[in-house]
């Protein structure tokens, strides 16, 4: 079934809102596959055209239903920009979303764009699944459990900070 609107008139962040997406749409599987859950939502996810779309790592037209993800950036960085733009969707931010790579910066003073960061990290490295698998001390290694969660160290060096974890226990 496809969400006929966005999540966001009924959530107060954008955690919550993930949190809504990822209890409605996903699997249960890790990594969460953002592509899926987009699928799932009635939305089309592409890759960017890179002579036409240059410097651009996603683009979301709320119109269209379309995502578009860059397809010179990694692979951890495309599900991170698919997340991220369904964070547009979700939290109603409107149509013609063009991301250029600094729009996903811990730095970034849009509010719109900071939103979206939030939802995307939210969704691909949901709170209680991050605790369960720092608390189940099998991994060590920020490294260890960015590959579980299929994003960058760094990604997830943000989210354990953010939820006020710690790796060592």
């Amino acid at each position: 079934m496809f969400a006929t609107q966005p999540f966001a008139s009924i959530h107060s962040s954008p955690e919550q809102a993930a949190d809504a997406v990822l209890r409605q749409y996903w699997n249960g599987q890790y990594p969460v596959d953002p592509v899926l859950i987009a699928q799932s939502m009635g939305l089309t996810v592409g890759l960017l055209n890179p002579f036409t779309e240059h410097g651009l790592s996603g683009r979301f037209d709320a119109v269209q239903r379309y995502i578009g993800v860059s397809s010179t950036e990694a692979p951890v960085r495309q599900r991170f920009t698919t997340a991220h733009e369904i964070g547009h969707y979700v939290l109603n931010h409107g149509s013609n979303f063009r991301d250029a790579p600094s729009s996903f910066s811990s730095g970034i003073s849009d509010p719109k764009e900071r939103e979206a960061n939030q939802f995307a990290a939210a969704l691909l490295m949901p709170a209680e699944a991050v605790r369960q698998v720092i608390a189940s001390g099998r991994f060590r290694l920020v490294e260890e459990i960015a590959n579980l969660f299929g994003v960058s160290k760094v990604a997830m060096s943000y989210r354990i900070s953010n939820l006020n974890l710690s790796l060592f226990l």
